[in-house]
């Protein structure tokens, strides 16, 4: 306990000092009147989280959303988590929900604090019970998944209810089928960061040259069908 205390007080440490558009600001501690507890004082988002705001765009169960939104939210949250490495923090639990949007922006929050086994770098699965380094590459892995959520509007493994179920499948290679209507070079993205060899996943510098060029080269609105 006083290791995950210690832990924890250098990570808070860490995001006072992060100053980035794309990352929730972190303001300090404080301690609730008459319970005790503490509590977190973060910057407000008035959009709820990535989640909610692609399930926003579901009319009549069609996920509709258009290419350059998707492509800019991706970039946004690509440059947050740039900066976060940068200051050689590693997120360790990325995903919609941790993802809060305000006036349309994606800010990066929730910091290693409650994990998605959809998200979670396989090799956390496959070495169960082993110490297993977190680092950037374990980012970009959960980088992957949030691509392919851009795509489908629906979280990853929709379908099952159970973690332990969903890290079984993750762990032996299962992933989520492309998107029917999702550009090729876009997914190519997306299945190279959720490799099963984190020395195979690219950097964050290089998906975003790809972003880059994929925006240039489609600027039509997509429909695809939701899968619930």
């Amino acid at each position: 306990m006083a290791n995950f205390q210690l832990y924890t007080c250098q990570k808070l440490k860490a995001l006072y000092m992060v100053e980035h558009p794309n990352v929730i600001k972190f303001y300090g501690i404080s301690e609730h009147p008459t319970m005790g507890n503490f509590i977190m004082v973060l910057q407000f988002a008035n959009n709820g989280s990535l989640r909610d705001y692609l399930q926003s765009k579901q009319q009549e169960g069609v996920f509709k959303n258009s290419w350059s939104e998707t492509i800019q939210i991706a970039k946004e949250i690509i440059l947050g988590l740039k900066h976060l490495h940068e200051k050689e923090i590693i997120h360790e639990n990325l995903h919609s929900k941790n993802i809060l949007m305000n006036d349309g922006k994606p800010l990066i929050a929730d910091f290693g604090t409650s994990n998605m086994a959809a998200y979670v770098d396989p090799q956390y699965f496959i070495h169960y019970g082993k110490e297993v380094e977190r680092n950037e590459r374990s980012d970009i892995y959960s980088l992957g998944v949030l691509l392919w959520e851009l795509t489908s509007g629906t979280p990853p493994f929709s379908g099952l209810t159970n973690d332990y179920t969903i890290a079984i499948r993750i762990s032996r290679g299962d992933r989520e089928e492309m998107i029917p209507g999702t550009p090729q070079g876009y997914a190519d993205i997306y299945k190279n960061c959720w490799s099963p060899k984190p020395e195979k996943r690219p950097k964050l510098n290089d998906i975003l040259s790809n972003l880059d060029r994929l925006s240039t080269e489609t600027s039509v609105e997509f429909i695809i069908n939701n899968r619930i």
